[in-house]
């Protein structure tokens, strides 16, 4: 794994760059590129289902626990040295009863790697939130609806 502190900085323009490509890449859930930028020892997850080692195991995580149904939009992002920050916001199908969305939010931090891909994304869901959501979406009736959507957490 990539050692932040002791690789040289890339300029910003490089990171935003591949992380415009990344975003473009998970808007049309286009994982083949989601794999061409990620490292083959890259590191992935998050702190509900954990950490996935290699770019393969990254992918399928993203694959499988990703429904398209539940659109992942960036609301702002930072760069520090090597390191990218993003905040997001899911949101969850199906219309409220309370007419409000069933979005939650998150944080990502990701780190680039001198190949010029990223070499470790974590995700760290507001999980007290997502579950205020899931269940709020689940009492609406929503689950029924749309399956592919968290069922685990049901």
């Amino acid at each position: 794994m990539v050692n932040p502190e002791t690789m040289s900085t890339p300029t910003r323009q490089v990171i935003e760059s591949l992380f415009r490509r990344w975003r473009r890449a998970v808007d049309s859930r286009d994982f083949e590129a989601m794999r061409d930028m990620l490292t083959p020892d890259a590191r992935g997850g998050n702190a509900v289902f954990g950490l996935f080692a290699g770019r393969d195991a990254v992918v399928e995580f993203s694959e499988s626990n990703w429904p398209e149904s539940v659109p992942n939009v960036s609301i702002w992002h930072a760069i520090d040295g090597v390191r990218l920050v993003n905040k997001w916001k899911e949101t969850m199908p199906g219309n409220p009863s309370s007419g409000e969305p069933f979005d939650y939010f998150g944080i990502s931090e990701f780190i680039y790697d001198e190949s010029g891909r990223w070499n470790y994304m974590y995700g760290l869901p507001d999980v007290s939130g997502l579950m205020r959501v899931h269940a709020r979406w689940q009492s609406d009736g929503h689950a029924a609806e749309f399956p592919e959507v968290y069922s685990e957490m049901g």
